[in-house]
């Protein structure tokens, strides 16, 4: 009953979003003889998701966080990043990130899925016509292809973003362009697995999604060593050869000196074209034959 409510004093009092009546933190602390309850008077009446607090589900340890976060918030303390953030992009160019970006324009598919991958997706305001993952991000403007030829300058402008990302040294031209309009921007090209997981911390550092950035690395690293496991039980004579098409006419694969071919690698394959010189030859077709 209330009154065993009132007589227990509660320090947090919780309500869930999907209850019939529309609960509100107002609704809860106006309630007759709860206006001195702990929770009210210290204001720790909190509406949680409805949905993953009552769904047996997986999503019951996103309630977990939620709800062990509202209680002992003091020991859920997300890292905070301090600004200003200088960082020197492949282009050899020194960046100087003074505070949070909160518009973001990216000009790469890889880009794009990392941000919303580390819970920046709130904050992309533009990507290319190549980004479709994940399915919402087909709803932001498009900002033009991949290379720095197709993609409008004009676009980005009126799009006022805080930071435009690159992926690629073939947009290395749009970087004076962008200075020129006051744009800060930067280039990231990963050319490694190890380059990735540091890409994404970056990413992580630079939006502020420090914490998230981190969930994503230690996923990663943790399902990489699953496959490694195995992988690693397999003789070397034994591992399967692979040809890797990047692209059909001319006929174009790639070797280890490339992010790719590492995966190849690690995933207990044999790159016929490992070793040969450069990182995304063209080749005939003899060699495969």
């Amino acid at each position: 009953s209330a009154e065993q409510i009132i007589d227990t004093d509660p320090a947090v009092i919780l309500g869930p979003s999907n209850h019939a009546d529309q609960l509100t933190v107002e609704m809860i602390a106006t309630r007759d003889g709860w206006e001195n309850l702990s929770a009210v008077t210290q204001e720790r009446v909190y509406i949680v998701d409805g949905d993953i607090i009552s769904r047996s589900g997986p999503r019951i340890v996103d309630a977990l966080e939620a709800i062990a976060t509202q209680l002992y918030p003091d020991l859920f303390i997300v890292e905070s990043v301090d600004y200003p953030i200088i960082y020197t992009d492949v282009l050899g160019n020194q960046v100087t990130i003074t505070e949070q970006p909160l518009s973001i324009i990216s000009l790469a598919p890889s880009v794009t899925e990392t941000l919303y991958a580390i819970g920046a997706g709130p904050q992309v305001v533009g990507r290319t016509d190549y980004d479709n993952y994940p399915s919402e991000v087909e709803s932001i403007p498009s900002v033009g292809g991949f290379s720095g030829e197709t993609i409008s300058i004009e676009t980005i402008v009126a799009l006022e973003p805080d930071l435009v990302i690159g992926g690629s040294v073939y947009q290395a031209d749009l970087a004076p362009v962008m200075a020129d309009a006051g744009i800060t921007m930067f280039i990231v090209e990963p050319a490694s697995v190890n380059d990735v997981l540091q890409t994404i911390q970056l990413l992580g550092d630079i939006t502020g999604n420090v914490e998230g950035a981190a969930n994503v690395i230690n996923d990663m690293q943790e399902r990489m060593a699953v496959v490694a496991e195995v992988i690693n039980a397999i003789p070397a004579d034994g591992r399967a050869t692979i040809f890797y098409e990047v692209w059909h006419e001319p006929i174009m694969t790639t070797t280890g000196e490339t992010f790719i071919g590492e995966i190849i690698t690690l995933a207990g394959g044999v790159n016929i074209f490992n070793d040969i010189e450069g990182t995304y030859p063209t080749i005939s077709a003899e060699p495969i034959i």
